[in-house]
């Protein structure tokens, strides 16, 4: 502990008012705001102390901090009016005598960020102080809420840690992708803090059963990473209550640059999978900003028919491929071989983990696999250049594996130095066997998934290896929908950078 975090656990008089910590000022001058921070579940409120201290020591002004404590330490949306009440009570009784202007922050860590956005998007209106900003900690506003942000509520800070096990890096980009990085710094921002994990937004007492399991091992001290978010929020604070010094608008320009860095690839990955929590397929929505299709899929047809760019034309849509009717991949003749462009209809759906409803951070966000229906290379090489080809010699049942190396591929080549590091020097290698055969029928096929299996290698090394079950007719095969056709279930490009980032190191 530095010497001004000492000096304020020697000045500062705790108060404990039903069940809340009240933290006083530890300065006697200056700006006076409030913050009200909620602990994660099975976290007690003690446990975030130190932070308090810290982030009081680095505010020139008078910060009050009150930490809320529910019942058995876990935030609960039936008792959160209650607790909220309780603590702007407990403010007023320890000093605070705030009224409709004095600004206000709301702070929260993991589960807390989830209750605390629901309570406040039902009583914004009724805050009996100026509401200036809320701090999510290792959480991020839910789906279900996105859309429900009023225009008049305050600017979001959301920070994660590049080794949280429980609100995934993946997560974090995609509240990256959808807040706008403004360069005012008054819109919502999402700031990643390299190497720092779940418990180090606490980093103080036990670890709960739920962290030990899921969290991974940081590459900074605890110190280091309460020293970063403490000067992110102060920087924050200062940002929203318009006393911005350039020391502040540094910071918080330097971690925009350094999160964007890191979450890049796992944009771009969810990008080219046509990531549905992004922009909604148009077949699910008729919003001009709706996703048309799979710019990976698009890839893996080029793939297939092994054509340069410039003489294949692929339209993707993204849907549901059990359906009624049945969509099956098209593909129009050249009329003349000197000036082809094969213009090829496939159709693909992604599919996502059953708890990815959930929406808590905890598992992958990106698809599973994504099911593609492609035209053959026997009759793409058909219709191009007007003679019949061997579908035994085109249409090699490793063409799946073969796509699915690239998307392994494109991940390692736009993953950071330090993350690909770390993957190579301890992390569970993918590994791409060859696809296992041909299913029989379509419904065969939909229903057989995309398979990680881990295993040790000769150098008892672990491995994850990925098989791809395929579907394959030739031109001439008897039934015509099905004439000419080569299925994959692919690996998501943004699934191999996220295993890399992420799933090769968690315990």
């Amino acid at each position: 502990m530095n010497f001004l975090a000492c000096l304020a656990v020697l000045i500062n008089t705790f108060f404990i008012i039903e069940g809340n910590i009240v933290i006083p000022p530890s300065k006697t001058s200056g700006t006076e705001i409030g913050l009200i921070f909620v602990q994660g579940a099975e976290i007690p409120a003690q446990n975030y102390q130190k932070f308090a201290i810290q982030l009081q020591s680095k505010f020139n002004g008078k910060l009050w901090i009150v930490l809320t404590e529910f019942p058995l330490n876990t935030p609960e949306p039936l008792l959160v009016n209650s607790v909220m009440s309780s603590a702007y009570d407990a403010l007023r009784k320890s000093g605070f005598q705030f009224d409709q202007k004095t600004p206000f922050f709301f702070g929260a860590h993991s589960l807390g960020g989830i209750i605390i956005q629901d309570y406040l998007l039902k009583n914004v209106a009724q805050l009996p102080f100026q509401f200036s900003g809320l701090v999510l900690e290792g959480s991020f506003i839910t789906r279900s809420n996105l859309n429900k942000i009023p225009p008049s509520f305050p600017a979001i800070l959301t920070l994660g840690g590049e080794l949280d096990g429980l609100a995934r890096l993946t997560r974090m980009a995609e509240s990256f992708y959808h807040n706008n990085q403004d360069s005012s710094l008054k819109e919502s921002i999402t700031l990643v803090v390299d190497g720092m994990n779940h418990f180090q937004f606490i980093g103080d007492g036990e670890r709960t059963p739920t962290i030990v399991k899921n969290d991974i091992q940081p590459e900074i001290s605890d110190e280091q990473a309460r020293d970063s978010i403490t000067s992110i929020i102060n920087s924050y604070m200062n940002i929203r209550i318009d006393r911005p010094s350039q020391k502040d608008i540094t910071l918080v320009n330097q971690f925009i640059k350094s999160t964007s860095q890191l979450v890049g690839p796992l944009v771009d990955g969810l990008d080219l999978e046509g990531f549905y929590h992004f922009n909604t397929p148009c077949s699910q929505s008729k919003q001009p900003n709706c996703t048309q299709g799979s710019q990976w899929s698009q890839f893996a047809q080029e793939y297939m028919v092994g054509l340069a760019s410039a003489d294949i034309n692929v339209f993707n849509t993204l849907r549901t491929l059990v359906s009624i009717p049945e969509y099956f991949p098209t593909i129009s003749n050249c009329s003349k071989v000197s000036t082809c462009i094969l213009n090829i209809s496939t159709y693909t759906q992604n599919i996502y983990s059953a708890l990815d409803g959930l929406d808590n951070g905890l598992f992958p966000i990106a698809a599973s696999e994504a099911r593609s229906k492609l035209v053959s290379r026997q009759a793409g090489m058909e219709a191009y250049f007007h003679k019949k080809f061997d579908f035994n010699k085109t249409d090699s049942e490793s063409i799946c594996s073969q796509i699915n190396q690239e998307a392994v591929n494109w991940a390692l080549k736009v993953a950071p130095v330090n993350t690909l590091k770390r993957y190579l020097d301890k992390g569970k290698q993918l590994v791409i066997a060859d696809d296992p055969g041909s299913e029989k029928t379509g419904l065969q096929w939909v229903y057989t998934p995309l398979k990680f299996e881990e295993t040790k290698n000769s150098n008892n090394r672990t491995i994850v290896i990925v098989s791809s079950p395929n579907l394959r007719t030739p031109s001439d095969y008897a039934i015509k929908s099905f004439a000419g056709v080569h299925y994959c279930k692919l690996l998501s490009p943004a699934r191999a950078v996220e295993w890399i980032y992420i799933d090769s190191v968690k315990p």
